[in-house]
């Protein structure tokens, strides 16, 4: 509920508790310098670690802060419920906005090349340099989190839909009949053993590998 944790040596401090100007519940963190950048689902906020100093940006006030990505070119990219913006002399700017009815951006991934993948609310957009969309898939479906694994192969988290992966060539999908604890993915990381971590509404947190269930491999 708005709380702020730091994990240094094995312990956790926190850094701003709830009666702190933040209200609600914490959606997404990017560390860049001495600033560490806190999306909510109404709003964006900015902490100054070194002085220590708690700031709001207005213009993203009930405004769902979805996600973060850092690109080589481009730089701090940020997924919104309205559109993906980018951080650009000290500022966020309007980078992409969805022509979808729904402006929902709602995950991004930096890829080589300066290309981006765009979850949405109907599906998976490539976005160039340039903001204008070169390809979708998956059109219809909510997407929730994205993530590559160490051999480029693309992992996707639905709302509704369960888990996708692409090898390069082939769509695959797995979700609770095919075994998996839920159909809801917020969240999907892999570590450096080669686990997925997956976040599963209502369900908690997993690991494992995968690509058997998905692929049947």
């Amino acid at each position: 509920d708005g709380q702020l944790l730091s994990h240094t040596n094995v312990e956790w401090s926190v850094l701003l508790d709830s009666e702190q100007p933040i209200k609600g519940q914490i959606w997404s963190l990017f560390l860049q310098d001495d600033n560490l950048f806190i999306g909510q689902l109404n709003g964006l906020w900015k902490w100054n670690i070194s002085t220590k100093q708690l700031s709001r940006y207005n213009d993203f006030e009930n405004v769902a802060i979805n996600g973060f990505a850092l690109s080589p070119e481009l730089g701090l990219l940020m997924a919104t419920s309205n559109g993906i913006w980018q951080f650009k002399d000290n500022a966020w700017v309007q980078f992409f906005t969805n022509t979808d009815s729904s402006k929902d951006v709602n995950c991004i991934l930096a890829l080589g090349g300066n290309e981006l993948l765009a979850g949405t609310k109907n599906g998976l957009l490539k976005i160039s340099k340039t903001g204008s969309v070169t390809a979708a898939s998956l059109q219809g479906i909510p997407l929730m989190s994205l993530t590559l694994d160490s051999n480029n192969g693309l992992w996707l988290g639905s709302r509704q839909d369960g888990l996708f992966y692409f090898d390069g060539s082939k769509w695959y999908e797995a979700n609770s009949r095919s075994g998996l604890a839920g159909n809801l993915f917020s969240r999907l990381m892999f570590d450096h053993s080669g686990y997925l971590w997956l976040g599963i509404g209502g369900r908690g947190v997993y690991f494992t590998k995968l690509v058997a269930i998905v692929t049947g491999k």
